[in-house]
């Protein structure tokens, strides 16, 4: 087995998967020229081991290889790591078409011999074609307006979440949020205020969480909730209670949050888990309504409804 690696400046990486050390020395040459990052290695079985340990958003690989072919590496790699594209190179057009190639997963192919320019070719195609499934997705997961996940990405995250902290035995919790009067703000105020107010609430969950940990989204109308990894209830709670804070120092008129706080147990399934949490928030919801009068006044926010 032999690999290697030298860090580029784009941190963009490629890993090349060849038996012939002047062709992967090659390769790495035109693929470094172009700014990227590049390990390599000989051998199918270290190459697993490396996308299992790194990420690489790209994979060139020769089709001809001792212990496995090219295609099985490809179904490997593409079962375990979706995300990765495989380029294949292939000197054996009769034995392995282009199509057998394609339909097998691989993002694009390369006939031996070939050019830089040709190789430069296709992987501008692979990150073109990359970028656009990334805007893609990124769409059909964020909320329009706030500019959070929306609710589709909150239960594909939740349950990775769950999976994980059975496997791993860590804490996981979440926290719903809602608006306090926001449907007599929203009337009384205009749709265009009501959706300034709901950007406040996404503006400060952004600010009070962990970038890339924490997971805020936006559940439906002005209900929030958030993911929190490794967080126990009394974190949670904690956490909570800073955004309230936070929002009620930032919103018009001093409007203010309920909270419901619920920590992960293995019993739970998704339905049990954010039904909890639900509950827990509109117990505080009651609550806040029999503290609070009659609203009144006449400017944004100035109503009790959405007071302290």
């Amino acid at each position: 087995m032999e690999t290697s690696e030298k860090d580029g400046n784009s941190g963009k990486k490629i890993l090349v998967v060849d038996d012939e050390p002047l062709v992967r020395r090659t390769i790495r040459d035109i693929v470094e020229s172009m700014g990227y990052s590049c390990s390599e290695t000989d051998s199918a079985r270290a190459a697993l081991e490396l996308v299992d340990r790194t990420h690489f958003p790209i994979v060139i690989l020769d089709i001809a290889m001792p212990e496995m072919n090219g295609l099985e590496l490809l179904e490997l790699i593409r079962r375990e790591h979706p995300d990765t594209d495989v380029l294949i190179i292939t000197g054996y057009q009769d034995r392995y078409s282009p199509l057998r190639i394609v339909r097998s997963g691989a993002s694009d192919y390369l006939v031996k011999p070939f050019t830089v320019e040709q190789l430069a070719a296709k992987l501008y195609k692979i990150e073109r074609e990359k970028a656009l499934k990334e805007k893609l997705y990124l769409s059909s997961i964020t909320d329009e307006l706030t500019g959070l996940y929306n609710r589709r990405f909150f239960y594909q995250k939740l349950r990775q979440e769950m999976e994980r902290a059975k496997r791993q035995g860590r804490v996981l919790s979440l926290i719903m949020f809602d608006v306090d009067g926001f449907k007599r703000f929203n009337d009384r105020y205009g749709h265009l205020k009501g959706d300034v107010l709901l950007q406040t609430v996404a503006r400060v969950l952004r600010s009070s969480l962990r970038e890339h940990v924490d997971s805020p989204c936006r559940y439906g109308g002005d209900e929030f909730i958030v993911i929190l990894p490794e967080a126990d209830g009394k974190i949670a709670r904690s956490i909570g209670d800073r955004i309230r804070r936070n929002f009620k120092e930032k919103s018009p008129g001093g409007m203010t949050l309920s909270m419901g706080v619920a920590q992960f147990r293995k019993d739970f399934d998704t339905e049990a888990f954010v039904r909890l949490v639900d509950q827990r928030m509109y117990r505080d919801k009651n609550r806040s309504r029999q503290r609070r009068s009659e609203p009144r006044g006449d400017k944004p926010g100035t109503d009790k409804e959405g007071a302290a």
